[in-house]
């Protein structure tokens, strides 16, 4: 049986290829549904392990680098409509 740092690192990996695959490539493997599993397990096993949280861990970082070739598009609301929205 593996560690939990091995498990943790296979995990981080697994997920950051499919994050590749997800965003950068437009070519996702999993469903989204697969992939939220494996997120889980991972937040689940850093939260029983703390010490082994690391700043370039998958659920330490916000976002992604995105597929070439998408627009930028003007939102229609100004800042202060869009915050009476939320």
């Amino acid at each position: 049986m593996a560690s939990p740092k091995q498990e943790i690192a296979a995990l981080r990996r697994e997920i950051s290829r499919h994050d590749r695959l997800y965003y950068a490539e437009a070519r996702p493997e999993i469903s989204d549904i697969e992939y939220d599993r494996l997120f889980q397990k991972l937040r689940d096993l850093e939260a029983e392990h703390p010490e082994l949280v690391t700043r370039d861990s998958p659920t330490q970082r916000v976002g992604e680098a995105l597929t070439a070739g998408f627009a930028s598009v003007r939102h229609p609301f100004s800042d202060a409509v869009a915050a009476e929205l939320v």
